[in-house]
């Protein structure tokens, strides 16, 4: 019995100790990241090619807008035809002026007044001045 009694009281003391020591806090551990790789600077041609590219598909997601203009103005007063916009970008992004040419057809001057009121709403995201030149076509669909 004295046995019994002797591994009981070192199993108690186990577990007491055990249990005295209570959780550790855990640390956490920060990642280790990467440096960041290091960008060769792009020069200025190859800066300018990428404010272009950025012009591009602004003035072709915009497109809808010109054409919406059309659909309304045509459907009062019956036009088509072509233009040709240039466009006065500041480094801030802003279009400045607007030049907008009468290529063919019969456009209304109200509606190439409202083409330059829209086109001068449009903002890029350019970091030099620059001018940029796209043609549009306004036909009845």
């Amino acid at each position: 019995m004295k046995s019994m009694s002797f591994f009981t009281l070192i199993v108690f003391l186990m577990v007491l100790f055990s249990s005295c020591a209570g959780p550790q806090p855990v640390q956490m551990v920060k990642p280790v990241t990467p440096p960041p790789k290091a960008v060769a600077p792009k020069t200025v041609a190859e800066q300018r090619a990428t404010d272009a590219e950025h012009i591009k598909n602004v003035v072709t997601t915009r497109q809808g807008a010109l054409q919406s203009i059309y659909r309304k103005q045509s459907a009062i007063n019956p036009m088509e035809g072509g233009l040709l916009f240039t466009l006065h970008i500041s480094e801030m992004g802003m279009v400045q002026e607007a030049d907008i040419a009468k290529e063919e057809g019969t456009l209304s001057q109200d509606f190439i007044s409202a083409m330059r009121a829209e086109v001068l709403t449009w903002r890029f995201l350019v970091r030099e001045k620059m001018n940029y030149s796209f043609k549009a076509e306004f036909r009845k669909q």
